[in-house]
């Protein structure tokens, strides 16, 4: 029989070590690269951080692009792009950015399976002064059943 203490012990100082983690401070998997930290770039939506798609059928798949724009002095990196769910995904260059810069990141929403009010975001891990951005699509999806009674 194993031994209770040794457990809870061990339980204890696992749940000790990963709460020393920093409040809002990002697991190492997202963290960038020190040396791309030196610098903070600054950077612009020319349109805006958040896409309405409006009113779209149950599996529709919406892509939108949102413009970025390098209004600092110093490169504009994203580290990783994730979204919220498998359903949004975003394609990003992985290429600095330079001052003065534009680029397009195209995002995908696949409405399979959903239904009703939708936000969905994406996460940018970058050199911002905020270390990451948050970019929405917001919108309704038409359930299949409702499509099926018009």
């Amino acid at each position: 029989m194993r031994n209770p203490f040794l457990i809870l012990t061990t339980i204890t100082i696992l749940v000790a070590a990963y709460s020393c983690r920093k409040p809002g401070e990002q697991p190492e998997e997202y963290k960038i690269a020190t040396t791309m930290l030196q610098d903070t770039a600054v950077v612009q939506f020319s349109d805006s951080m958040v896409f309405e798609f409006d009113t779209i059928n149950e599996g529709d798949v919406v892509k939108h692009t949102f413009m970025i724009k390098n209004v600092g002095t110093t490169n504009f990196i994203i580290a990783d792009a994730r979204g919220s769910c498998g359903c949004t995904v975003p394609t990003y260059s992985k290429e600095p950015l330079k001052p003065g810069g534009t680029y397009n990141l195209d995002v995908e929403f696949n409405s399979a399976n959903k239904q009703g009010e939708q936000t969905k975001t994406v996460t940018l891990f970058c050199n911002t002064a905020k270390r990451n951005e948050t970019l929405y699509l917001k919108g309704y999806v038409i359930p299949k059943q409702k499509q099926e009674n018009k």
